[in-house]
């Protein structure tokens, strides 16, 4: 997925449990938290990456 948005140019942090464990953290997580930037141009290719991934929303 990280490898997907960054190659689609997408502006965006890692933030939450990832971010903890790329820091040293001793802790488990399995989701991946990311933040994107709000501008037009990014919004929509974080649209075209989720597209392409078939990512859904509960």
């Amino acid at each position: 997925m990280l490898r997907t948005l960054r190659g689609a140019g997408v502006d965006f942090i890692v933030v939450g449990g990832i971010a903890a464990v790329l820091n040293g953290a001793a802790i488990n997580t399995f989701d991946l938290d990311l933040v994107h930037a709000r501008n037009s141009g990014n919004t929509e290719a974080v649209l075209r990456v989720l597209d392409q991934v078939d990512a859904f929303f509960l």
